[in-house]
This record gives C-alpha cells, structure tokens and sequence, in this order.
C-alpha cells in the first residue's frame, strides 16, 4: 500500500500546474515566457547563454527543422535582404504554412507507428499503406487538432457518422507486422497484435512502457498486470485473424480514393444521380405511351426479338474447314482452333465436340471487362460433371489473375480474380446442371461485387447462386486472350458447345431469355392487365422504355458508361487496411506470464486504475466505471485536457525534434523509472497552453522555433561544457546530426534532383546488387520478393516516401541510424562511425547529387572561387571563408590532373545515377568538381547545422 501511495505522487501522474515565473537577475531580450525557464537555470548554474545566432545560420536551421529541406536560393535571397523587425517571424510562419513542414513531421510520427511497406517475419510481403501515411501527411499540413489527431487514428471507425478520412486515420494500429508462416498458430499472433497496440499507444500518448507489466506486476510499477489486460482488451474488438496479409493486406480494409480520385467520383456521382433522375422523368412522362403501347401490342404479334446491342463476338460453330471457327457476320472476330476439332449435328445447325484438348482462342485485341460489366452465353452439352471451363481470360503466372465462366462439380460458377484465394471474387449455382442435354447458360455482370449484379441464368432463367469469395478489392486485367472452353489441360470444357456469344455490356434478363428462344414479354402481354403481378408489369414497363423510347436507352447507355467509370476508379483505388469493431464480441482474458496459452480471469476494457481519478468522464453521463467501454471512450480519455500525460508527452517530444533531447530525456518513458524533467516547471507550462490553444501542433512549433532559446548560437565556452557537458541547460544551441531521411533529402534539394511530387506508393531508391534476392521467398506465392527499381522523377521523391522492407531496409537509412519500423521508437539512436563517411562518399544517390550539384555551379560561373560559393549556399546557406574556399581549390587541382591522366575513371565516375550527366563539360573537368561537390555534401557543418 505504501508503494501504490508513493508512486501514485510520482510527478507525470499529477496534474499539470502553472507556477510563478522566475525572477531573473539580468535583463535580456527574451521571445517568450518559456526562455525566462530557461535562463533561470543557466543563470543558477552560473552560466550565460549564448549570442544570438546570425541570420543565415537561423535561415538554415530553422528552414531544415520545420521542413527538412535547406532553404532555396531565392528564399535566402529574400530573408537576408528583409530587415524588417518580424522578418524571422514571417519566415517561420511561411516554412509552417508549407507541404514540406507535413513531410518534415511525419518521419518522427512514422517511427512511433511503426509504419512500412512491408508486413516482416518470415517472407516479408508487401503491404499497401501509403494512403494512410499520405493522411497523415495532410492532417500535419492541415493542423488538425492534435486530440482530433489522436481521436481519428484511436478510434475515427467509431465517430458517429465517420467520414472516410477519420476510417482511414485508424491504420495507425494496422500498422503492426503480419505473420502467414504455415504451421503458425493464429492465437498466439493475434496476442502479439493486440499487445503492439497497447504498446504504442502507451508509448505516442501516455509515456508509458506498458509491456513491462504483461507478464507479471512489478514492485515499483503502478501499472499492474490486470491494467495491462484491461487495456489490451480495448483492441481486442478487431475482426482479424492472427495470420494473414500472405498477398497483400489483411482485412479489415477499406478503399481510400486519393484526392483527384475523389473529385473525379464526385463528378461522377452527380453525374450518375442527374442520370437517374432524367430516367425516372422519361418514365413518368412516356406512361402513356407505354399504356398505348401495351394495349396495342397485345393485339398484335411482337416482331422478332432484335440483337442486344453490345456484341463483340458470335461464333455459330458449325463445322468450317481447318482450324478457324468464323465468326457470324464479317465484322465479328474468328477464333482459332487448337487440337483436332470434330463437327456433330447441335442446337443451331452444327456443334463442337471437344475432348478436353481441343478449344479455341481469339484475338487479343478482344477484351472485356466483367467488373465494368459483360455477359458470357452459350449452348452446353456437358458430359462431365468435373471443373470445366466455357471462357475464360487468365494469367497463370500472376496469381490466377483474370476471369473464368465455367462448371464445377456440376454447378454453373464465375470467378473474378486478383490474386487466387486471396484477393478474388467466386459465385457459384446453388443446383447442378443435367449431363448429356442441350442448355444455354450465361453469366451476367454489372460493374458490381453483390450478388445481385451478378447473375447466372439456365434456359434464360435466373438461378439462385451463393458468393463463396467476396475479398476482391484489386484490378482483374490480364494480357492474356480470351479462351473457349480452356483455362489450362486439367480445366478444358469435354462436351458440346453451339452458338456462344459474349457482350461487352450486361444484359437484361428478357435479353438473355430471347437469346434462349423465349419471348417472356409476348407471354406477359396475353396475361389480363389485372392478373399481372406488380414485378410483370415493371418488367413489361422495363421492356418498353429499352426497346421503344430511344431517349431512355440513351440515357441508360450513358448512365452504364458513368458506373463503368466510377466502378473503375474504385477498383484502382489504394487500400488500406484499418480498424473495425468486430460484429461479435470477443473476450478478453489476463494472461498468465504473458502467454496466450494461459487464460485466466476473463478483464473488461478500462484506464489504468492510477489514472482514473486525475481525468473528467468521458462524455457527459459515461463513468469510467461503465461497462464496456470502447476504443472511443479510450480515446476520449486520452484527449481529456485533465489528462496528466497526453499533452506532457507530445510538448516534451516536440522539444525533441527541435533540440534533439527532450524536456524528459526518457520520452516514451514518464514512468517511475524514466528520467526526470530537466524543467519541470516549463514543461507543464508548455503542456498547459498547448491545450488552452486548441491542441495547435503549429502554434506550438512556431512558439519553440522563435524563442530566444532556439535562435541561440551553437558556440559553448569552455565553462559551459564542463558544468553541463550534455547541454541540459541548453545555454546554446546543440548540434545534432540531421535524421538519415534529411540528410538524403538535403543533397538531392541542393543539387536541383529532388522531385517534389507528393504521396503515392513507395519509392524505391539504388540498392546494392541483389540485396533483396538474398532474402527472396517463393516470389510466384509472396510479394515484395523482387526489386524493381524506381525510375525517372519518382527515383528523386523524398524520403519520407521510401519503400521500407523491414527485413531488407535501405542501408543508408539504417547507418545513418533510422529503424526498420517493426516496434514503434520514440527516440533514434545517434551513432557516429567511419561508414557513414563512406557511404555519403559512395552511395550512388550521393555520388549523382555530387555530380549534379557540380554541374550547377560550373554552369554558375567561370570562376572557381565563384562555383565553390555557389555550392556552399545551396548547401550550407553562407558564403564560403578564403581558408575554406583556398582548401577546396587545392583540392581541385590534384582531383584535375587525377582525371586529365585517366579518362576511364573520370567517364565511369560522372555515369554514376540515373540522371544522364551533361554532355556539354568535359567528362574531367565534372568529375573534378563532383569531387569537391562530394566533399562540400561531406562536411561536418552540412549534417550537424550551425
């Protein structure tokens, strides 16, 4: 008891207090009350704070804080010439109003989720999450309110009325590995899942190393192992299973259109709604027309059905000479006949026998697209009631990837197929069909994945089906032909086959029943008026608008064109995998020692019992001590402003990002056994009006980079390093070396490399030879197995658009100290060793941008003084000093009379990259200065700013 009492004191669980300012015993030019906190301590420690840092060095530095890049010449151009009193200030609030200051936050916030490309373990597939890391791209850009921030991503799935945007937001906790070994046990991996959930969002939000207590209670530790399960029970509510993602992602998914594939849907949306609209009007307007019209008609005989419109092919199949089947008029396409083909008497004229080795393909150039809508038809004979195929287009070598209309143990079947059993839609009859008799069967699609827009008649009658597949959420198009009766040897058609016909529109069912020698409309039209059922009558109705009132057919073909469209994009669309209530409720068990073998008392969602009295209710009329609580009601809790921690932890990590060390160095740990504030009394300053301001991530980065604290020189006197030689004080401004990510950007913006296109699927940058093949897994059954290397602008996009493979990451990024994503990091490490000097001297990349920033300045100027300035202020932002600039040129003369003597070493060195070199400077003399470029990317000063 004495324990729970003494840390139920321990500072981070008390609530935030506000304490009187310091008085201070000199009198200094101070930005903002947090300096006054600052200079306090040093002027205790008996230190004086540094000078203020001079304007290009404060271009640079705050230039690459708030948005990773170094400034453009023209923005050091316009700053250094504004003398105004606010010049820095507008600056800063031009850098923060940038899509460069998103791409700048979300590196940090990409650690803490974990995010990748890729699921790890064993064969390390890929995954599609971009969209999600694109979200929050622009919700940083967008300053969405931090408690929102965190709302969406805990918990956006259960807002009321929840937009895609906030369904989307809640990837964060999808972000975890995946595992699809054989032989893995789903129990034990949907254990692991949820406990990285509960670690992360300890970690992001509360400061807390919750995973300390899974397995057991710790003495010191107010987190007990009944906490830890009650808040695992918060993400247990997930309809997952503990293995998945073999292919691709793991459900539950969502479809999350970009942004012009959204406004082309809206477009199409009221497109397809004024469509709607016009056809309700033309029917209402031609009612008595069409009581004219079925009056009449019920006089007379209806002419012969015509042709449904949409025919790309008819084969009759009577018998022909050689291996061609020809087509039924000119203009359709022929089919070629593979095997020996033999002709019997059939249901129209002749018939093709086939034997399981005959069948017949057409011309490539003949496609169709069931998801966008077709219909398949054709007269059987079946002789077999084993897996055959009527049509079909697939790839084998790509999943299985396409379509196939066909018979399966007896019953009439359709699959749309992404990747086989993973990504694929499969609808089959409910009743087989009779062997050795004549039959016309037809698939019918209509853009649609229910059932309902996708039919299956007999005789030209509907029949009931079941969707034995519905996870189709990728394309189905393939490069292949159309094949009759053929996917492969083992699924050849063995029967007869007359009279097949394929639509590249859906038709509808008194279509298909004509084509079956039926005229169900003249049948309807002898039925008295009366006795007619409410569903006859529409489909009497139906007939007459589509074959009697041009108009309306028109519309209807425009309409379908539109759905094509709009089915399309969606189709095209990124998925991305999210977080979802399960249907069923799942229950929770605290676990002994952690496994998930051991399930011992059955534990309800709920806050850490240390916590539940220093936070308001989480809604008006909701105790914390209702059951069950929910993901929202967690979220709800977290985002309280009473909430001891939350604020504390994001203030004291947005301290870490512009000073490289936190206000509580331990960041993810302000638990009994973290470290200490080094001010306390600021950082609950801090955290106090970071909520008062609406939980303004921008306000609050624009406070920290415009203080006296932050605009301090990085020069420290003898006297401060010996009192305080980490810089706790900060009486200057610390030198921290630039995250791996910045520092690759760094060189492609000076150089003029970078592509500044945003969002979109993982980029892949120059890797050794083969690095993935050496970790490569069955690449015909797994992704991400093969590397193909991105190419032209999107080689040169940002890093924070990197593809990362977690168990094959981007050298660079791992010597430069970035993770491989699979646990979420608060804090890199910060490492300094020879290989990073090497690899900045021969990475290609680095190389390419050397050469390429070379090139700028030898276009610049004549003068080599004038080209070594010019690099130094794309760079480093200042001019070059006469030591520096004699240094470099020294430097030049020995790397010119290296390359003048060996031609071959000059030409294979400026070859380097992708990007052609400029064929116009003599291959020495670019190499020469690619050298003192290489150099200049290479110092001290460019990856640890001034």
């Amino acid at each position: 008891m004495e324990v729970a009492q003494q840390d139920a004191k321990h500072w981070a669980y008390e609530t935030p207090r506000r304490a009187s300012l310091p008085k201070l015993a000199s009198e200094k030019r101070l930005y903002d009350p947090l300096d006054i906190w600052i200079e306090a301590a040093i002027e205790r420690a008996g230190l004086t704070a540094a000078r203020e840092a001079s304007r290009e060095v404060l271009l640079r530095r705050v230039t690459l804080h708030l948005t990773g890049l170094p400034p453009t010449l023209e923005e050091r151009e316009r700053f250094l010439a504004d003398s105004s009193p606010d010049a820095y200030e507008r600056l800063v609030d031009r850098l923060l109003a940038s899509p460069h200051y998103g791409q700048r936050m979300a590196t940090p916030w990409l650690d803490l989720a974990r995010y990748a490309d890729t699921h790890g373990y064993h064969s390390d597939t890929e995954r599609d999450m971009w969209r999600w890391r694109d979200w929050v791209i622009d919700a940083l850009n967008s300053n969405l309110p931090y408690d929102e921030f965190t709302r969406w991503q805990l918990a956006g799935d259960l807002l009321p009325n929840a937009t895609l945007e906030q369904k989307l937001a809640t990837g964060l906790h999808r972000n975890h590995m995946l595992m699809d070994e054989d032989g893995s046990i789903p129990e034990e991996f949907l254990a692991e899942y949820i406990a990285d959930r509960v670690a992360v969002t300890g970690t992001i939000w509360l400061g807390q190393t919750l995973a300390c207590a899974r397995c057991h209670d710790h003495k010191h530790d107010p987190i007990s192992q009944r906490d830890y399960y009650e808040m695992a029970a918060f993400f247990s509510q997930i309809p997952e299973n503990g293995l998945g993602g073999r292919s691709g992602n793991a459900p539950p998914l969502l479809t999350a259109p970009t942004r012009s594939q959204q406004l082309r849907l809206d477009q199409l949306a009221q497109q397809i709604e004024g469509l709607k609209q016009t056809l309700r009007a033309i029917e209402k307007n031609s009612a008595e027309a069409f009581s004219r019209w079925e009056a009449s008609a019920a006089e007379r005989t209806l002419a012969a059905p015509r042709e449904p419109e949409g025919l790309v092919l008819h084969l009759p199949l009577d018998e022909t000479e050689g291996k061609i089947a020809r087509g039924a008029e000119d203009s359709l396409p022929t089919a070629k006949i593979n095997g020996d083909p033999s002709w019997i008497e059939g249901k129209r004229a002749g018939a093709i026998l086939l034997d399981g080795k005959t069948f017949l393909t057409l011309p490539s150039s003949l496609k169709i697209d069931p998801l966008a809508g077709a219909t398949v038809v054709a007269w059987i004979f079946p002789t077999t009631k084993d897996r055959m195929t009527i049509a079909s287009s697939v790839d084998p070598d790509e999943h299985a990837r396409g379509w196939q209309f066909g018979i399966e143990e007896g019953r009439l079947f359709v699959s749309l197929t992404h990747k086989q059993a993973v990504d694929e839609l499969v609808v089959r009859a409910n009743e087989s069909l009779p062997l050795r008799r004549w039959q016309q069967v037809a698939m019918v699609t209509s853009g649609g994945t229910k059932s309902t827009e996708f039919m299956l008649y007999v005789d030209g009658q509907p029949i009931a089906s079941t969707i034995l597949s519905r996870t189709l959420s990728g394309h189905i198009a393939v490069d292949k032909p159309i094949a009759i009766a053929h996917r492969d040897e083992d699924e050849a058609f063995r029967g007869l086959l007359d009279e097949v016909r394929i639509y590249d529109r859906s038709l509808t069912a008194d279509a298909v029943a004509q084509l079956a020698g039926d005229q169900p409309v003249a049948r309807l039209l002898k039925i008295a008026r009366q006795d007619r059922t409410a569903d006859q009558q529409q489909m009497l109705r139906d007939y007459f608008l589509e074959h009697e009132v041009a108009e309306y057919r028109a519309a209807v073909h425009q309409l379908q064109k539109f759905a094509a469209e709009r089915d399309q994009l969606l189709r095209s669309a990124p998925v991305a995998m999210v977080m979802q209530q399960a249907s069923q409720q799942r229950k929770s068990f605290l676990l002994s020692g952690g496994s998930y073998e051991k399930p011992t008392a059955e534990v309800q969602p709920q806050i850490p019992a240390i916590l539940r009295g220093k936070t308001i209710d989480l809604a008006p009329g909701t105790s914390l001590l209702e059951k069950p609580l929910t993901r929202l009601d967690l979220a709800n809790w977290i985002t309280s402003p009473s909430n001891p921690l939350t604020a504390r932890v994001a203030v004291n990590r947005a301290w870490q990002i512009f000073f490289g060390t936190g206000i509580v160095k331990s960041v993810d740990d302000f638990g009994t056994y973290g470290d200490r504030p080094s001010h306390p009394e600021l950082l609950d300053m801090l955290a106090l009006d970071f909520v008062a301001s609406g939980w303004d991530l921008k306000q609050l980065h624009r406070r920290i980079v415009t203080s006296s604290t932050f605009r301090r020189a990085s020069d420290a006197d003898v006297r401060a390093r010996e009192l305080d030689p980490t810089n706790r004080l900060l009486s200057y401004f610390p030198r921290t070396r630039l995250p791996a990510e910045m520092i690759r950007d760094q060189a492609l913006a000076a150089s003029s490399l970078m592509s500044h296109e945003q969002g979109g699927v993982g980029m892949k940058p120059y890797l050794p030879a083969d690095l993935w093949k050496e970790l490569a897994y069955d690449p015909q059954q797994y992704t991400a197995q093969q590397y193909a290397q991105s190419k032209g602008a999107e080689l040169y996009k940002r890093s924070v658009y990197l593809f990362i493979k977690r168990s094959a990451t981007y050298p660079f990024l791992l010597l430069f100290d970035a993770t491989s994503r699979e646990t979420c990091t608060a804090a890199r490490d910060v490492t300094r060793t020879p290989l990073q000097a090497l690899v900045l001297m021969n990475d290609v990349a680095f190389v390419e941008a050397a050469r390429e920033l070379a090139t700028v300045a030898i276009r610049s100027s004549k003068s080599g003084s004038e080209r070594i300035t010019a690099m130094f202020r794309r760079t480093l932002s200042r001019e070059a000093s006469p030591h520096e600039t004699a240094l470099l040129l020294s430097l030049l003369a020995s790397q010119q009379s290296r390359f003048s003597a060996d031609a071959s070493a000059a030409q294979a060195l400026i070859e380097l990259g992708d990007r052609p070199a400029d064929p116009t400077i003599a291959a020495a003399e670019l190499a020469s200065w690619t050298m003192i470029a290489s150099t200049i990317l290479n110092l001290d000063e460019v990856q640890r700013p001034r």
